[in-house]
């Protein structure tokens, strides 16, 4: 072999050795790509998870990860709530819940589901006032003052309890205008007593 074809054949042994690394990392690479596209298929898709009463208790005790696979399309934000200090972080989703945790990072269950005014729950929506909701839900636990991000920011509660949730109706208004509805867990099961038919006392 004289000197000309060594160096020829070096020269394609060099050249094959520098693409095949390149292909290599080019299909890692579009492996990458497409795993995030799928990802974010999953995040931006529509979700076709029906809201009823049910459904949306049933959030509650379901960790982050499930929620989103179930709700899909949503945002995250940060907001103020009743009697906490701290900004808590939520995901808000395109069919009205937003929903509130003690963590993003963390794949645990709700603090709790905010209902805007397009979801009706047991019969009241949000932006009702507590007039309007105790005529279709009754008295409840009654009105009390509570507050939101500080103890100077006064607010207004109407609560009712269901077992192992309780839903609040919240306003910076004392008759309850432009409410909010909020579910939470409860740590014990515990029912607001229902009130007295007036027409069951006169049988």
């Amino acid at each position: 072999m004289n000197i000309y074809s060594l160096v020829f054949l070096i020269s394609i042994i060099l050249i094959t050795s520098c693409n095949t690394p390149k292909k290599e990392e080019e299909t890692l690479d579009h492996v990458a790509v497409k795993e995030e596209q799928s990802e974010s298929k999953k995040l931006t898709q529509k979700s076709h998870y029906q809201l009823t009463d049910e459904s949306i208790v049933a959030l509650l005790t379901k960790k982050k990860s499930d929620i989103i696979a179930l709700l899909g399309k949503h945002e995250e934000g940060t907001f103020a709530i009743a009697e906490c200090h701290q900004m808590i972080p939520a995901l808000i989703f395109d069919n009205g819940l937003t929903i509130y945790f003690t963590n993003l990072e963390e794949d645990e269950q709700p603090l709790s589901i905010e209902l805007n005014d397009k979801i009706t729950f047991k019969g009241i929506k949000s932006g009702l006032n507590f007039g309007e909701v105790q005529d279709i839900l009754g008295r409840g636990e009654g009105i009390s003052l509570t507050w939101i991000a500080t103890e100077d920011d006064k607010a207004y509660e109407l609560k009712y309890y269901y077992g192992n949730y309780s839903l609040s109706v919240e306003s910076y208004d004392e008759n309850g205008d432009a409410s909010s509805i909020i579910l939470k867990v409860c740590d014990v099961n515990k029912f607001t007593e229902p009130e007295l038919n007036i027409l069951d006392t006169v049988k």
